[in-house]
């Protein structure tokens, strides 16, 4: 699976690094940067998010699973605990 992360705070970064993902690829999408910008408002844009962390998860066939918003709360903690759930079933 592929997750991308659009964050523009480095300590996103650092705790979706930190937390066990194993089996992901992660692609980081840093806002403060020139291509991380242009490719983070592309992903911004289609889904309508405003804030940051956003991220989306997609399966081997490139097929968006799911996606979490900052504006529910912040999605790094939505994913950590996602990942949590769905390994116990």
């Amino acid at each position: 699976m592929k997750v991308t992360l659009v964050y523009n705070n480095d300590n996103d970064k650092n705790y979706l690094t930190l937390s066990n993902t194993n089996g992901f690829f992660i692609n980081y999408l840093n806002m403060n940067s020139l291509h991380g910008r242009k490719e983070g408002i592309k992903i911004l844009n289609y889904w309508s998010a405003r804030k940051l962390p956003f991220i989306e998860v997609r399966d081997d066939e490139d097929k968006v699973v799911k996606v979490f918003y900052s504006e529910l709360g912040n999605s790094v903690n939505q994913f950590i605990k996602w990942l949590q759930n769905d390994s116990k079933n």
